[in-house]
Order: C-alpha cells, then structure tokens, then sequence
C-alpha cells in the first residue's frame, strides 16, 4: 500500500494535477468504465469509480480504504484486512501464527537467503524478524511514524 496512482487521460483538460484522494486499485476498474461510459446497469463493484475527484486537489469522501490479502502465490496462504485512513492503518494478520510468506524468486535470492539467517538486522526500516513474524494486530500512526515501525494496538 501506499503506492502512487498516476493517471494520463487524453484531451483532458487535468493538466498537472494532484488529488490527494485515497484510491485503491479495486477503484481502476470502474474509473475506466465510467470514463468510457461503459459502466452496466445493475452492476457492482468491490471499488468504485474516482472520476469525479480528477481536478479535485482536496477530495471529500475520498478518506478511508480498505484492503485484503489472501494469497499471493498458492501456496503463500496470509490473509490479512486492512482498513487505513489518512491518519491511521490497521492490519489484522488473521494466520499471525504462521510465518509471513514470500514469493518464491525473492526466497531464492542470495540477497534474501542472507537477511533472513540475519533476523535482527534492519531490512530498510524493519528487522527481517518483525517482517516474518507478525502480530495479529499492527496499528500505525501515519502521520507521526510514515515507515509504520511503531506498531500502536497493544500500547495503551
């Protein structure tokens, strides 16, 4: 999460604008079928269109996103639930108890096989350890703590 969505239309008269809307990419569908004009009728959508923020540099109701995680190859089983704000992120690890997966091409790595024999050296902002091993709960202050390295939900 946390990943830039840059959007390049045609002909539009949005010409160096940023919206600081909170888009997820369930949300691409059903913008690109509203900007075709295609949307069916009767029909549903996990995301929702964000056509209308285009041009819009504060976007209201456009806050909060949710997120979830099953699976990322077969057998990386990890299911998680997001819901994050502009303030706030918070991710319930529902198999906490099993070890994080990774993919197969980055657990071959010889860049990986070393940071994982070394669990307490820091792998950019976090230890290998807290990124095989998660809590059933993470809470991150996104303001005051952007890298998300001070869990917050088991702090009173």
């Amino acid at each position: 999460m946390r990943l830039p969505c840059i959007i390049k239309l045609p002909h539009s008269k949005f010409i160096n604008t940023v919206s600081d809307a909170i888009v997820t990419w369930a949300d691409l569908a059903p913008t690109i079928l509203d900007l075709c004009d295609a949307i069916p009728k009767k029909y549903s959508f996990q995301g929702r269109s964000f056509k209308e923020v285009f041009g819009q540099e504060k976007a209201n109701g456009w806050d909060t996103i949710y997120a979830s995680h099953t699976f990322h190859e077969i057998t990386m089983y990890y299911p998680m639930r997001v819901i994050q704000t502009r303030k706030y992120k918070l991710i319930w690890n529902i198999a906490s108890g099993l070890d994080f997966p990774h993919a197969s091409d980055l657990l071959a790595s010889p860049t990986w096989q070393k940071a994982i024999n070394q669990p307490e050296k820091p792998y950019g902002k976090r230890k290998i350890a807290d990124c095989l091993k998660r809590p059933a709960f993470e809470l991150y202050d996104l303001q005051n703590n952007p890298d998300e390295t001070d869990n917050l939900s088991y702090k009173p």
